[in-house]
């Protein structure tokens, strides 16, 4: 029965809260075995796949999930199981792959933790070396309420954007985060960052000047 296979599945959530991952393995299958009712098919192949996730199994939970949003697509677990997969493929490095999970998960769930998803596909675009696309989900992530720090987002889309080639936008957007911070380690981050662009820019005269005052002004930074 259905409250049986759900029994279990509260026994194997509990298994893995407490960090039992063979015991919680072993009763999401007997949850899968017991009832074929969809929905507690995908909850406990969700289970599979984010105990494997916490194992390190990151191979294994990918199987478990797009088992989820590819055969159970039309249940509720089809959300969390997007931003897992996303987790599950940064792992693995396989950042394009991550980044097209969380834009399913949004595309899932707008609304729902926008600005942390954004923040995270902007990482992992930035890791496959998509920096035009990275600055964007940054972007996006500041214009989502959250309580992320905004400045250091600010500094990945600023970043994102240089390495995508406009420097005089990055440029604008530390000189508007350092007059925003009174932090010294953000602070002498920027002038590292300023700096490294005007370098690119065969500016060295004003990429010494940088790092020098960054020394000077911020020692312990």
């Amino acid at each position: 029965p259905l409250a049986g296979a759900a029994a279990l599945k509260a026994g194997a959530d509990l298994a893995l809260f407490n960090g039992d991952y063979e015991s919680a393995l072993k009763e999401y299958q007997a949850a899968l075995d017991q009832h074929p009712d969809p929905g507690a098919q995908a909850a406990a192949l969700l289970g599979v796949g984010r105990t494997y996730l916490a194992q390190r199994a990151y191979p294994q939970a990918v199987q478990a999930l797009e088992q989820v949003t590819n055969e159970f697509s039309e249940t509720p677990q089809v959300i969390p199981a997007y931003f897992f997969l996303g987790r599950a493929h940064e792992a693995l490095e396989e950042f394009p792959q991550a980044a097209e999970a969380y834009q399913s998960y949004l595309q899932q769930r707008p609304g729902l933790a926008e600005a942390y998803i954004h923040d995270l596909q902007g990482g992992a675009l930035f890791s496959a070396g998509d920096y035009s696309a990275a600055a964007e989900a940054f972007r996006l992530a500041l214009a989502s309420p959250s309580t992320l720090d905004r400045i250091y987002i600010q500094l990945k889309m600023a970043r994102s954007i240089a390495l995508a080639g406009d420097p005089g936008s990055a440029l604008a957007l530390y000189d508007d985060a350092n007059q925003r911070t009174s932090d010294d380690y953000t602070r002498a981050l920027i002038n590292l960052r300023k700096g490294q662009i005007y370098q690119g820019l065969g500016q060295s005269d004003q990429a010494i000047e940088m790092f020098r005052f960054t020394v000077e002004n911020y020692p312990r930074a």
